[in-house]
Formats: structure tokens, C-alpha cells, sequence
């Protein structure tokens, strides 16, 4: 089951969006993540310590960037923010 985990983005109260985790609600686990609340949401988490990263590392291309971020395991690093939230 996928994971849908939902803050205030205005995005999400589109109509498109409501229809599309309607259809998929059997498929899709929504969390409702507190509003205002960015220490709780694991994308906001992963955004800084990805700035962090790109601030003290030289970047010339985006190959170079993805290479640099899958070295220190950043391709994983969502998965285990997430993890952390469901403890």
C-alpha cells in the first residue's frame, strides 16, 4: 500500500486530487499531517538536509549532484524520515 502523506498545500484540495485518492483509496494510506507542523512532515526534513549538502559540496552538473547524493545515501534518506514518523 502506498503512502500519501498530506499537509495543507492548497494542491491537495483540488478536485483532481480528491478524485484521484478516492479511486485509490484501497491502494493509497493518506496521513493527515498537523498544519503548520514542518518538524512532522519528512519532506521538509529531507529539503534541509539536502540544501545543507548542496551548500558544502561544489556542484557543476546535475549528474554530479545525483551522484553526490546517491554517495551518501540521500536516494534512501525520504524512506527512512518516514519511518521515523510511523514510530
Amino acid at each position: 500500500m502506498e503512502i500519501l502523506s498530506r499537509d495543507c498545500l492548497k494542491e491537495y484540495y483540488l478536485w483532481i486530487m480528491q478524485e484521484y485518492i478516492n479511486e485509490n483509496k484501497n491502494k493509497i494510506n493518506v496521513i493527515y499531517n498537523v498544519p503548520y507542523s514542518p518538524q512532522f512532515n519528512p519532506i521538509e526534513y529531507y529539503h534541509g538536509v539536502l540544501k545543507k549538502e548542496i551548500y558544502q559540496t561544489y556542484i557543476e552538473s546535475r549528474d554530479q549532484l545525483n551522484k553526490e547524493l546517491n554517495k551518501k545515501g540521500f536516494d534512501k534518506y525520504y524512506d527512512k524520515t518516514l519511518d521515523n514518523l510511523k514510530k
